[in-house]
């Protein structure tokens, strides 16, 4: 983004004006730390786990495990067992870098948790991870309406708009870990402001 900035000076009649340039760039974003669960035997690409996090970056191994090869994670023979891996971008001339931590724990077997129902503002931003209950995360979200308000774990109602809404969280690839399934079902009213400002355009 480029900013303009002009200066005058009058004194008098006389009027003098310089300006200079500002470059504003956007310094570089990990994402968000995550934590999921996977089952023992699956080769998870850590990309995938990345929240809101710019590509390009670099994994590492904090535990230097020796099953990490580039972004893929090979959980084999690593039952029980928690990893942290660091995502690492690289700052430039004029940002900082920055860094994001993604935990990995190996389970034999992946649970989606229980349904749940919850109705929310038609304004409100929603993490539907805080909605799980008694549920191995590292799951997909899924929105059964294609409303386009689903962005990773993330619920906008915004651009949902009022509605039922039923949102499917899902674990396991049916390869190495048996699939399983919840779902969120969000109730978005009509809020009060709206149905006050329809009464006096009524009236």
């Amino acid at each position: 983004k480029n900013t303009f900035i002009y200066f005058y000076d009058q004194q008098g009649n006389c009027v003098e004006q310089d300006s200079f340039k500002v470059d504003i760039i956007n310094g570089p974003y990990a994402g968000l730390d995550q934590m999921i669960s996977v089952c023992e035997g699956s080769q998870v690409d850590l990309r995938n786990y990345l929240i809101q996090g710019q590509s390009g970056g670099n994994f590492i191994d904090l535990a230097n495990s020796g099953s990490l090869n580039g972004t893929i994670f090979n959980t084999s023979g690593h039952n029980g067992k928690t990893f942290n891996f660091q995502y690492i971008l690289n700052g430039n001339s004029f940002c900082a870098g920055d860094t994001a931590i993604i935990q990995v724990s190996i389970v034999q077997k992946l649970s989606a948790g229980l349904d749940t129902t919850l109705t929310i503002c038609e304004d409100e931003v929603i993490d539907l991870s805080t909605l799980l209950r008694n549920y191995n995360a590292g799951g997909i979200f899924s929105d059964l309406k294609n409303t386009g308000a689903l962005s990773t774990r993330f619920w906008d109602a915004q651009i949902s708009s009022t509605g039922q809404y039923i949102i499917n969280y899902e674990t396991g690839d049916g390869i190495t870990c048996p699939k399983d399934l919840a779902q969120i079902t969000l109730d978005v009213p009509v809020s009060y402001t709206h149905l006050r400002a329809h009464e006096t355009v009524l009236d």
